[in-house]
């Protein structure tokens, strides 16, 4: 019952969302850093593209929530990025330490970690300066630090890059589950999910992510990515193994071919959580869903 009433309320959360506008481009410096622990905290990949790493996935944590899109400047040195910053040729960078010469041309925002202090760090001559207070109001807490710095991120697809990006990990991610619920007990007499239904399941999901496309075009070029990350099988025995490590799982379970009750509550669930996130996505973006009706005769 307390698992039912948790993901009601997730779903009711997630209908909620911010009407659709285009998003600012934000700009934030660079270098490539890896750890001595071989842990990316900003990775920029080899052949191009999106970066990833603990310190992407901080800058995001805010950005998103204020609809702002990053665009990432690599330097060879992260000191580089100071006259940049001075002259507001860039936006934000994070992390870095606080001088008297630097707080002459940059905001710091600390942020709160377990053991030290970090900062986000906004150009006095950048636009987004008169928006501190909604940088400080958008950082994550100490606790949702932590679990960003003790994450791996091996690829820009473990982070998302829009709130349209993350509705259609979600799209994707529930969509393999009731794929999988479906596959688990077909040709047996009781079965998770129907044929009937699983059919305009994957009308649901092509129709929305049609929308999306539609909606957000430059989304397209990253879902092949989005669908591998999101939608791979991961055995038991990793996910135990997540858990334990304090890990998010990323992907989904198989579902057992051997009938259990608790199975079918969850794929009756996934169900509704599907055409909740939908109708979600629609009223965010202002379009329409294809949604045929059975004859009633």
């Amino acid at each position: 019952m307390k698992t039912r009433i948790l993901l009601i309320g997730l779903i009711i959360f997630l209908v909620n969302v911010i009407s659709v506008n285009a998003r600012e481009t934000i700009l934030i410096c660079s270098d490539n850093y890896v750890n001595k622990k071989g842990q990316n905290i900003f990775s920029f990949p080899k052949g191009g593209g999106k970066p990833f790493g603990n310190d992407v996935e901080l800058v995001l944590f805010t950005t998103n929530k204020l609809d702002l899109e990053i665009k990432a400047i690599q330097v060879k040195n992260y000191k580089e990025c100071f006259p940049k910053m001075f002259n507001g040729t860039v936006d934000i960078m994070v992390g870095y330490e606080k001088s008297e010469e630097r707080s002459k041309h940059i905001i710091f925002v600390p942020i709160k970690r377990e053991k030290d202090m970090y900062s986000f760090l906004i150009s006095k001559k950048s636009k987004f300066a008169s928006r501190v207070d909604d940088f400080k109001k958008s950082l994550p807490s100490v606790d949702e630090v932590i679990q960003i710095y003790i994450t791996k991120f091996t690829s820009s697809y473990d982070h998302y890059f829009s709130e349209d990006e993350e509705n259609l990990g979600k799209l994707y991610s529930v969509y393999a589950k009731l794929k999988s619920c479906h596959e688990a007990r077909k040709g047996y007499q009781s079965v998770y999910v129907s044929t009937h239904d699983m059919t305009k399941i994957k009308e649901m999901t092509k129709s929305t992510e049609t929308l999306i496309f539609e909606k957000a075009p430059k989304i397209k070029d990253r879902s092949d990515g989005i669908w591998d990350r999101r939608t791979r099988v991961i055995p038991e025995v990793e996910v135990v193994q997540m858990q334990i490590d304090g890990q998010p799982v990323i992907g989904i379970t198989k579902v057992s071919s051997q009938w259990d009750v608790s199975n079918k509550k969850t794929c009756d669930l996934m169900i509704f959580y599907l055409e909740t996130l939908v109708t979600g996505i629609v009223k965010k973006m202002g379009g329409t869903v294809e949604k045929k009706s059975d004859k009633d005769f």
